[in-house]
């Protein structure tokens, strides 16, 4: 389905039809992803941001999950500039769309949280205190969004010896993980240890 979009986009004329190409430019994109294709990816997501940066403008919300996504692809590649760069852009669209206390604001700073704490720089906890705070004023503490960003602060409190924040994040978010998930899933699974590692720690001051 996704090929066959691409191969008519010599026919496509309208806005309409070009905004469905982009769909399936970031579909078949997510496959090359699957494939650990990342190169082929990226030209396709690039492609997929330029149409629909044409049709939209640069203002709009498809553009900033465009970016986003290029961001992700970036940041899996180990490129945390690049990456940076492209949630700078996604931060600046959205802002410029929903404000600053939206959950989608949100995102982007925990997307650039994860950005600032590979670079082990301390903007990192602040910025996933900013998107936590706007997530729990939005959605409240039961709400699976709260403990992955629960989970990144405390990782970051851990990483710079602020062992009782830590476990205090950790003990959260597994909580919500557990409501969400289940105990079994992989990402309760990840905060429970996370959580079992510094519980020990603590224990032990």
């Amino acid at each position: 389905m996704y090929n066959d979009a691409i191969n008519r986009q010599n026919r496509i004329r309208s806005p309409g039809q070009k905004l469905q190409l982009c769909e399936g430019l970031l579909g078949l994109s997510t496959v090359y992803i699957h494939k650990e294709d990342m190169f082929e990816a990226k030209i396709l997501m690039t492609r997929a941001l330029e149409l629909a940066t044409f049709v939209l403008g640069k203002k709009h919300h498809f553009v900033a999950a465009i970016l986003t996504k290029l961001g992700q692809l970036s940041y899996k590649q180990g490129r945390v500039d690049e990456a940076l760069a492209y949630y700078m852009q996604d931060l600046k669209v959205t802002r410029s769309e929903v404000g600053t206390n939206h959950p989608r604001t949100a995102a982007v700073l925990n997307e650039i949280g994860l950005v600032y704490d590979d670079k082990n720089d301390v903007m990192a906890g602040q910025l996933y205190e900013a998107a936590l705070s706007i997530i729990l004023e939005t959605y409240g503490n039961n709400y699976l969004g709260t403990g992955s960003i629960r989970y990144n602060l405390g990782a970051f409190y851990f990483g710079t010896n602020h062992f009782e924040k830590a476990r205090f994040q950790f003990t959260e978010s597994y909580k919500i993980h557990v409501m969400f998930l289940g105990d079994n899933h992989p990402d309760t699974v990840a905060v429970k240890e996370a959580l079992n590692t510094v519980s020990a720690m603590t224990k032990t001051k």
